[in-house]
């Protein structure tokens, strides 16, 4: 389950904004960061939209992001293991170590992620330092072949 790190919304016209944005915050406590004071900020504009008479902008941050990476991770780990197109980048003179490389920063940012999360996350930390661990031990099989 992601965590809101913060949000902000920004509106044109008032209408209970700030009874709504209470409303919203307490009926879904669990999923804002208990760190982070006032994570919904709420602004309100007076000059309307010149192509619409009503409009609204909502801007997240959300602690998704480090399974994003993750999930990225591990489709470059599965196209590295079959070696997938990995032809048309040499030839352009790129090399396979690159890749290797790029799977570790991304690695270590969903790490990073994982780590500034704190204790919500702890598990998600450990089973990817696990993974890491394992395609690390993958890549040094796949550098001696």
């Amino acid at each position: 389950m992601e965590k809101i790190v913060e949000r902000e919304k920004s509106f044109n016209k008032f209408q209970e904004i700030e009874e709504q944005t209470c409303a919203l915050q307490n009926r879904n406590s669990f999923y804002f960061v208990k760190w982070i004071d006032s994570n919904i900020k709420t602004t309100i504009c007076d000059v309307p939209s010149t192509h619409a008479p009503t409009s609204a902008t909502f801007l997240g941050n959300s602690t998704a992001i480090q399974e994003v990476f993750l999930r990225i991770s591990d489709q470059l780990t599965a196209m590295l293991r079959r070696k997938a197109f990995l032809h048309w980048f040499t030839q352009e003179g790129m090399e396979e170590m690159e890749f290797i490389e790029s799977q570790s920063n991304m690695d270590d940012l969903a790490i990073l992620a994982a780590e500034r999360l704190g204790d919500y996350y702890t598990e998600t930390k450990a089973s990817a330092k696990a993974k890491h661990r394992n395609r690390v031990q993958l890549k040094v099989a796949v550098l001696r072949r």
